[in-house]
């Protein structure tokens, strides 16, 4: 598979970082590495991402009993 549908493929959210690099025969690091020089993020980070790590990170002071 070519590197381009390789990278719209992940763009779509169609495939993880870990496929896309496998699909090219590449280890994680320079996949990234590959990613960082087109310039597209390796995470996707929501606005729903944030909103559930805050209520993870409460629940989690609250049930140490921390405020």
């Amino acid at each position: 598979m070519t590197k381009h549908k390789v990278l719209k493929l992940l763009k779509e959210g169609k495939i993880s970082s870990g496929r896309g690099a496998q699909l090219l025969g590449l280890c994680l690091a320079d996949f990234m590495d590959l990613l960082e020089g087109e310039g597209i993020p390796f995470t996707r980070y929501t606005q729903e991402d944030w909103e559930d790590d805050k209520k993870a990170v409460k629940s989690m002071m609250r049930s140490r009993g921390a405020r």
